[in-house]
């Protein structure tokens, strides 16, 4: 039978390979079949910590590199338990063919420096690291905890600004409860806004708890512009060189304490059901364009004859650019644009 499945090459898709002790298994994603329990007799549960590890580690790495030459597979994904756990994530780690996962998913109660050192240390830049359950110290540093392609981390009281405004060319940055405030979002945006290439596919933070997000402070000194896309209200912004960008358009929502933010190219589409911001790539161009004569009208004096003919130039184009905007549909309310 094992043979006429390896000629099939049956596809399944994406393997995980989940260390738990002796409940350690390699099971199909998305998939309710279970092809991997490792379960010992009372017997093996008298051998030494070590020597229990070792056996299941063996024993998992054997299922994995059979169903490796029976199924074909797009790669898969590690998750480590370490909850009263006899396997280190260290033994874990130096088995060669448990290192080129996609994503390493970490879940326990409390996290030792060593072990998320570890962690930092070997993971590679291409790959995800996801510690999706238990606290990290709240002063915990290490300079690699945001060089990794997609990240997550759902206590990330100990992220800093910072620490994020570090962040370059990653796909998914999901932070949990955080201490994190809309300021912070701010600069962040604002650094999006001012950077040169793009910086990430999507991010979402819980911030502080009890914020309630308000758009005036949020985008405060920055053009963003209030469309509706969906079933709900977003928010729009440009970089300040959309050519240097492939996911030149920002679009930011949220709901109660929690914002996500995600880019996109101008044809792109943000859902399968929802149209892409093609319409609303001229507006915001438009909406910088006036933005930007706003600023120099306030920055010129009148002591002399050549500023005051460039006010009246600036004045005469700040005119035609909000008719321009009436016509597309833009009003402003409290100082904020609004697709009508």
């Amino acid at each position: 039978m094992e043979l006429l499945v390896k000629y099939s090459r049956i596809s399944v898709g994406v393997l995980r390979v989940d260390i738990r002790d002796e409940i350690s298994c390699v099971h199909f994603m998305n998939n309710t079949l279970h092809v991997g329990s490792l379960h010992y007799s009372p017997s093996e549960k008298k051998t030494d910590t070590y020597s229990l590890a070792s056996s299941t580690l063996e024993k998992t790495r054997d299922v994995f590199n059979r169903l490796r030459l029976n199924f074909k597979y797009s790669g898969f994904n590690m998750t480590f338990h370490t909850t009263n756990t006899m396997i280190s994530i260290r033994e874990t780690m130096e088995i060669a063919e448990f290192q080129n996962f996609e994503h390493f998913y970490l879940i326990g109660e409390k996290f030792e420096k060593e072990d998320l050192d570890y962690v930092m240390e070997n993971v590679r830049e291409d790959q995800g690291l996801h510690i999706i359950q238990g606290e990290i110290p709240e002063d915990y540093f290490h300079p690699n905890f945001f060089k990794f392609y997609d990240i997550t981390y759902r206590d990330a009281r100990w992220i800093r600004l910072e620490h994020l405004l570090s962040v370059k060319d990653k796909d998914v940055v999901e932070l949990g409860t955080s201490n994190l405030t809309q300021t912070d979002m701010n600069k962040y945006i604002q650094h999006w806004i001012d950077s040169e290439e793009d910086l990430f596919s999507m991010t979402r933070v819980d911030l502080m708890k009890g914020t309630r997000i308000n758009p005036i402070i949020l985008f405060k000194d920055m053009v963003a512009l209030k469309a509706k896309r969906g079933n709900y209200a977003s928010w729009l912004i440009l970089p300040k060189n959309p050519e240097t960008r492939k996911r030149p358009i920002l679009w930011v929502n949220w709901c109660l304490d929690r914002i996500s933010m995600s880019t996109y190219s101008i044809h792109e589409r943000p859902q399968h059901d929802v149209d892409p911001f093609e319409p609303e790539f001229p507006i915001l161009k438009t909406l910088r364009r006036k933005n930007d004569l706003d600023n120099e009208l306030k920055t010129m004096g009148t002591e002399n004859h050549e500023n005051t003919r460039r006010q009246t130039e600036i004045r005469k184009e700040l005119q035609e650019t909000i008719e321009e905007l009436h016509e597309r549909g833009v009003a402003f309310h409290s100082g904020m644009a609004v697709m009508l």
